[in-house]
Formats: structure tokens, sequence, C-alpha cells
């Protein structure tokens, strides 16, 4: 289910240095940049694009992505990752197998090289790469941009999509000084809730330090 009608979110908050444009024309810049599956035979390990808002397998029509004064749009991120773990058992069974049909004791480094590379085409084969996928929302009123993720590696692969995406950078807009344009913390969650009414931002343990100082 998409975060935005359940569950609590962190958020982190762009300026971008472009006015958001015509739905058309935001519509056909999400579909050049829109999510590509990633294939067990594809030479990539991660893919990276656009997807719709509530239909996150859907990167053509993107039809829920305007609601009242926003955008919405998410980024999808799959990935193939194995651990030394996931591929001990097929690295070894495929050394066993080139010693015993070569005759050898010993594998060489290319080998052991060319295995291994082996075992991570069986391991993709058999199984499914890991879907990451966060929320975003485009203010059209106030050009302000919410990520919902904290996350800096999502954040760095978001501002690198954005760029392409729309030829335009994003400058951050810390969650202190948000509030401080907002007012109040009630008033920010009810502008989030203005997409929502179900949403529920974790913004309390970001801002008690702040308090705290007060």
């Amino acid at each position: 289910m998409s975060k935005f009608l359940s569950g609590r979110v962190s958020v982190t908050t762009f300026v971008p240095a472009i006015t958001p444009p015509d739905i058309t024309e935001f519509r056909k810049m999400l579909r050049r940049h829109g999510f590509r599956p990633l294939d067990p035979t594809d030479q990539r390990d991660e893919s990276a694009g656009w997807v719709d808002p509530f239909l996150s397998f859907e990167a053509k029509e993107f039809a829920n992505c305007y609601f009242r004064d926003y955008y919405l749009f998410s980024l999808r991120i799959d990935r193939y990752q194995f651990s030394a773990a996931q591929l001990r058992p097929l690295l070894e069974e495929l050394t066993h197998e080139y010693k015993t049909q070569n005759k050898v004791e010993f594998v060489s480094g290319h080998q052991k090289k060319e295995l291994r590379e082996e075992a991570v085409r069986r391991a993709r084969s058999r199984s499914l790469p890991k879907t990451t996928i966060v929320e975003t929302a485009w203010n059209l009123g106030d050009n302000r941009l919410l990520f919902f993720s904290q996350s800096k590696t999502m954040i760095e692969t978001f501002q690198r999509l954005f760029e392409q995406t729309f030829n335009a950078t994003l400058q951050p807009v810390s969650l202190a000084d948000e509030m401080a344009r907002l007012g109040r913390k009630q008033k920010f969650t009810s502008l989030l809730g203005d997409i929502w009414p179900d949403i529920v931002v974790s913004l309390e343990e970001e801002a008690e330090p702040e308090e705290e100082e007060r």
C-alpha cells in the first residue's frame, strides 16, 4: 500500500529551480524516465525510475499523478544484491562441478571470478530484485517538493533522477526551516493531510531537539 494512504513517514523538503510544467508536459517528462523492470539476464544490477503514485508497476500513463494542488509520483528502485552467504552454496557447487569435470584440485583466480559471475547469474534467475518505492508530492502553489524519505542513498538517487528528468536542480530545505515557514508543526502535518487525510508524518522525534533548545 502506498505511504500516501497509511503509515508513518519521514519527509525531506526541496525547492526545485523550476516552476512546475503543465500536466501534459509533466507526464511526458516522467514517461521518458519511467521505471523499467530488471531482467535476470540484464547487465544492470539496478534500475531506477518513476512510477504512478498508486500503481507501482505503471510507468506510462501516470493517471493518478494530479491531485488538487499537487503533482504526485513515486521513485521505484529495483536492485539485485546478494550477500556472500547467499552465493556460497551456488559457488561451492559450481566449484565442485568444475573440479570434477576438469579433474583438477585447484581453481585459478581467473576461473574463480568466472564461477562467481555464474553464481550471481543463477541467483538472479531464481529470485526477484529488492524493490524500494518512495512517494513524492510537488506542491504547485508554493513550489515545494516533498520526498517521503530521509535516507541519504535514496535522496541522492532521487536528486539525480529529478535533475535528469526536469533539467533543474533541487535545493534541500531543512525540516526546521520548513516548519518555521509554516508556523507550527500541526500546520505542516495539515499540509500533508491535504493530499490524503490518513497520512501521518513522524515529525515529533525530528523536531524534539530543537524544541528543547528553546
